[in-house]
Formats: C-alpha cells, structure tokens, sequence
C-alpha cells in the first residue's frame, strides 16, 4: 500500500494570483458544489472555484475549447457597488 497523506477540503484548488495567467483547455465544470451551490472548474492542470463573475465569463465556453484566465484585481469596485476579484477571460473561438 503506498503512503498514507491527509485529505484537506480546497487544498487542490488553485488560488489566483493578480498578473498569473491559467491557460489550458477547459476539461470540466462541476455544477452545483457544496452549501454554495457553486461550480467547480478544471482548467488543463488547475482546479478552481467559481465566482459570480467567471461564472458569466465561462457560461458560453465549451469543455473542450482552450481558454486563458486572468486575475487582474482582487478589490474590484463592481457597478453594482459589491467588491470582488475581477478576471479577464479569453477563450477559443467555435
């Protein structure tokens, strides 16, 4: 039997640094994870949680197609008055 490792909730996931981009193709998205009902995205070799805004920015990606993902703000003043991380996103045309 190989070597015993404790399991952790979220150690797996990927934390966004403002500047670092995730590049890959998007391999997954797990709906509907947890209390929060959030979603769960695998990103070639990153596994990350949702937000309110990559949720938009994701929702007309296909699995399968290529995408690029920036943080570019971890206090983002959104319009709606609310702060958050802000992200750009580009993705591979159909």
């Amino acid at each position: 039997m190989g070597e015993m490792k404790e399991v952790t909730l979220g150690a797996e996931m990927h934390k966004f640094e403002v500047g670092k981009i995730v590049e890959g193709e998007l391999k997954e998205v797990k709906k509907d994870i947890g209390a929060n009902h959030s979603k769960v995205y695998v990103v070639g070799k990153y596994t990350f949680w949702g937000t309110s805004e990559l949720d938009l920015l994701l929702v007309n990606v296909k699995v399968g197609k290529k995408v690029s993902i920036e943080l570019l703000d971890e206090n983002f003043k959104f319009p709606s008055g609310r702060s958050g991380r802000h992200f750009k996103v580009l993705a591979e045309s159909e």
